[in-house]
């Protein structure tokens, strides 16, 4: 006796039954979903008009981030905080370079104090 495998019909059958299955469990997750969404957003669900009113917010504030002079403005403040980020970079850096200075500069007084034979002045 040999097994031939599943019928046409069977997997059809199948296939069927699971498509109805994940319709159910999606019809009944969907809106729980939707609400933890909006939730996370920031959008109070309880108020059905205050729910309107804060998804029409959302979609004129949306246009307004497609305006161009938006647009110019977002970008020249990126450019800005850039180039201040950069700046303080560069200060922190030379900062940091000071600071290594001034320690090989406070040893070497140490070093020479002590080899003249001096009382070295910090300590």
């Amino acid at each position: 006796m040999s097994y031939e495998g599943p019928d046409r019909r069977d997997i059809d059958a199948i296939i069927e039954k699971a498509a109805k299955e994940a319709s159910v469990e999606t019809a009944a997750t969907f809106p729980a979903v939707v609400k933890e969404t909006l939730i996370s957003i920031g959008i109070d669900t309880s108020d059905k008009i205050g729910m309107q009113r804060q998804m029409s917010y959302l979609r004129e504030s949306a246009h307004r981030h497609e305006d161009p002079e938006v647009k110019k403005d977002r970008d020249w403040a990126r450019r800005t905080r850039q180039r201040c980020e950069k700046f303080e970079a560069a200060v922190l850096s030379r900062l940091g370079g000071a600071l290594v200075m001034l320690t090989i500069g406070i040893i070497g007084l140490a070093i020479t104090s002590y080899l003249a034979g001096l009382k070295f002045p910090l300590g």
